[in-house]
């Protein structure tokens, strides 16, 4: 996949960046914030800074068409069988509101090593919405032990057609906050979103041999 299909909209199957968030975060107007907060001009300067960061917030936002019914799709995110034809070799799921979402990228290493640990859903709509708990990789220990939030949303486009668009968002900021974002916005976008297509179109991921980033 080139690096075109992260450009806008298509209707090809690329992943794109979501055609309504744009990179750059949508700016509202300072004092619409302030009103829309309850609070008078005379402290909006001391009282509104928090409010600026809702201008900035940033998160990794992408949509993939697969080719694929939306209960294959949903099966795919939310059961431990469809976690390892496309996610990563291994899983633990409970799919409930506070159950585990853990994601073993690394099946064999010691625990606290093994990938997304102690991860848990934290909403769900059956096949439409799945929203989840994350953190950063071990080599990123600084951050690793806080938690940013993925949502995924599902929508039909067809019986075999069907668009999935992920949303994480809570990133803090500083080196290794910056580093984590790039390392999960590499993540998404060239690798498993791919592979998610590659799942039905070719077929499950043969974790001895997997395809590369797009």
């Amino acid at each position: 996949m080139g690096e075109k299909g992260l450009a806008g909209s298509r209707s090809d199957g690329y992943i794109i960046t979501h055609p309504m968030l744009a990179e750059q975060p949508a700016k509202l107007p300072f004092d619409f914030i302030c009103s829309q907060a309850g609070i008078s001009d005379g402290d909006a300067t001391q009282e509104c800074h928090c409010m600026e960061a809702l201008q900035t917030e940033r998160a990794i936002r992408a949509s993939v068409v697969v080719e694929a019914g939306l209960d294959e799709v949903w099966e795919a995110w939310t059961t431990e069988g469809g976690i390892r034809t496309f996610f990563a070799p291994d899983a633990r799921v409970d799919l409930k509101v506070g159950g585990a979402y853990e994601i073993y990228f690394d099946p064999h290493a010691e625990p606290g090593n093994r990938g997304a640990e102690g991860v848990c859903i934290l909403a769900l709509q059956p096949k439409t919405m799945l929203a989840f708990t994350w953190n950063a990789p071990p080599h990123l220990d600084r951050v690793r032990e806080q938690w940013t939030h993925v949502v995924i949303r599902l929508r039909r486009l067809g019986a075999d057609r069907t668009e999935v668009i992920l949303h994480h968002d809570g990133w803090g900021t500083g080196d290794q906050w910056d580093q984590a974002f790039e390392y999960f916005q590499r993540a998404w976008l060239k690798i498993v979103l791919p592979r998610l297509q590659y799942r039905f179109r070719v077929g499950p991921v043969n974790w001895e041999h997997p395809p590369g980033p797009a």
